[in-house]
């Protein structure tokens, strides 16, 4: 495929690249904010997409809902009784369904926002 003929190409993934970077420049981000801020969202929403699917496919390694609930109370507490509370307490808080995959994106999202609305027409 020569150079030219890769413009041709129109993937989601460009369009979308091209909606987030107009965005940013019409937000009155510079082009160098534009660039840093583009790479901060975009690594948040494939990073955060590339984590769930990589919870799910370990979730469906393990047969059944009771098993996988057994099998994660069980690591619980084999966590703690090795030294790593704060780790099982976070595995519990897993377990307990705390906030869900939802509010754990958005919570990032949200920091990242605030901090590039603080920097916006700084740089």
């Amino acid at each position: 495929m020569s150079p030219s003929s890769v413009l041709t190409v129109r993937t989601p993934r460009l369009k979308y690249m091209e909606w987030l970077l107009r965005r940013l420049r019409e937000a009155d981000f510079s082009a160098e904010q534009t660039y840093h801020a583009y790479h901060a969202l975009d690594s948040h929403i494939l990073g955060f997409t590339l984590w769930q699917l990589g919870h799910s496919a370990g979730a469906d390694t393990i047969a059944g809902a009771r098993d996988f609930a057994d099998f994660a109370a069980a690591f619980a507490q084999e966590l703690r009784a090795d030294g790593y509370a704060y780790l099982a307490e976070h595995a519990e808080q897993h377990m307990a369904g705390a906030g869900g995959g939802e509010q754990e994106f958005e919570f990032g999202l949200d920091l990242i926002l605030d901090g590039l609305k603080r920097g916006r027409g700084t740089g």
